[in-house]
């Protein structure tokens, strides 16, 4: 057994319960030292109850954490909740299995300024996932974002300022993306936009330096006139804007 699993098996989280059957997690009491850890959050607590959400701030500055494994029973991960842990890389969703996850929720600013993780995988999420105000904001290494089926609405400031986001995956369920969403994603240079898109709010994509091929929906589509502001490439209804 490496350090890093030996300490996953040392730690002890703190329990809020929310119903008579279910609880969340607020936070950690203990680690076996400072070095680089993985959490590996338990299905259960302690006390029996089903463990549906991690609380605000629960790990929120945990610079020792490396990996995340978050089991299927995660409903909800609270307001920020990994914020700044900046030595995070690799977050699993669905347990280490990583087949199912009943996520439905990511609050604001949730993982914000996690400045080592590189690849986000949502695809294998069920449902709609909902996801607060700059959830993934400032994750200045993120190279690659695949998002679930089901998704429909990419929130404000979602991905705003992840400056090596390359790879990007949106879902055909998508209609939705609101203000700032990746604004100052320096690396970004495709866009190809699903069908469902309708609309594309103020600054959604503004400062995207190197975003010079983009894709409309060939549908109605109402593209705020900032959308793309300083991008090298803009639709060609917007060249005269």
């Amino acid at each position: 057994m490496t350090r890093t699993e030996l300490a996953s098996t040392l730690q002890v989280f703190t329990y809020e319960v929310v119903t008579k059957d279910s609880c969340k997690i607020t936070g950690i009491t203990s680690l076996l030292d400072e070095q680089m850890i993985s959490l590996v959050i338990p299905e259960y607590s302690p006390e029996g109850h089903r463990v549906v959400a991690i609380g605000d701030r629960a790990f929120s500055g945990m610079s020792s954490l490396c990996r995340v494994d978050l089991p299927a029973s995660i409903e909800s991960i609270g307001a920020r909740a990994f914020a700044f842990c900046d030595n995070l890389m690799e977050i699993r969703f669905g347990g280490r299995s990583g087949f199912y996850s009943s996520l439905s929720y990511i609050g604001d600013r949730a993982f914000m300024g996690c400045d080592r993780l590189t690849v986000l995988a949502l695809g294998e999420l069920h449902g709609n996932l909902t996801c607060g105000k700059k959830a993934f904001a400032h994750c200045t290494r993120l190279r690659a974002a695949v998002l679930p089926m089901g998704m429909m609405e990419i929130s404000e400031g979602m991905f705003e300022g992840c400056r090596s986001l390359t790879y990007l995956r949106l879902p055909e369920s998508l209609s939705i993306i609101h203000t700032s969403a990746f604004s100052s994603c320096v690396s970004l240079s495709f866009l190809s936009l699903p069908s469902n898109v309708y609309r594309v709010d103020d600054c959604a994509f503004s400062f995207c330096a190197s975003l010079d091929n983009i894709q409309l929906p060939e549908g109605e589509c109402l593209v705020s006139a900032t959308a793309f502001l300083d991008c090298p490439a803009r639709p060609d209804f917007m060249k005269a804007v």
